[in-house]
């Protein structure tokens, strides 16, 4: 009455080894038993034949497993919540790094076409008026080109960091724990 119904058969097989000298060295199990309250518990047994005087005698262990399989299957629960979280959080950082990937695509082309703007008038005012403007002028106009040139290298920047989230990450060790 004590030993849960579906756990019966394995108590049984265990007791027939043991009776039958089959078993020597210690059988380990997990069974149900029901409390006289009517509660359910999970005890963990160690079950060893041994000889006490001059015969053989079942020795038998129980340990009260219940509270550590509960604690076991709350972590459980808890481990699965924590993934379903670290997943849903990694898609949404995909998701956010695929719109800053369009949005770093579309505003370094929506720069570029005003810099080209910019950078063909500086040469075509060059090229037409350059020997007519006075030093100051033409060091205008070289300043401009400069700055024009620095933020094609500042576009160019922004898109390859934009694709650094796209290539494929690499870990490696790099120095030792103590």
């Amino acid at each position: 009455r004590v030993i849960a119904p579906e756990d019966l058969p394995l108590i049984i097989e265990h007791n027939r080894m043991m009776e039958s000298g089959e078993v020597s060295e210690i059988q380990q199990s997990t069974v149900g038993v029901i409390t006289k309250g009517g509660l359910r518990k999970t005890l963990q047994f160690f079950a060893r034949t041994i000889e006490w005087n001059n015969s053989n005698a079942n020795l038998l262990t129980f340990i009260d497993v219940s509270v550590l399989l509960t604690e076991e299957c709350s972590k459980s629960v808890e481990h699965k919540k924590l993934e379903t979280i670290l997943r849903a959080r990694t898609a949404e950082l995909e998701r956010a790094n695929r719109e800053l990937e369009s949005f770093a695509y579309s505003v370094s082309h929506d720069l570029r076409a005003p810099l080209r703007a910019v950078t063909g008038f500086a040469r075509a005012l060059n090229n037409d008026f350059g020997k007519q403007l006075p030093e100051e002028g033409q060091n205008y106009l070289f300043r401009l080109r400069n700055a024009a040139d620095y933020m094609d290298k500042l576009i160019d920047a922004f898109l390859r960091l934009s694709r650094v989230t796209r290539g494929e990450r690499v870990r490696m060790l790099i120095s030792q724990p103590c």
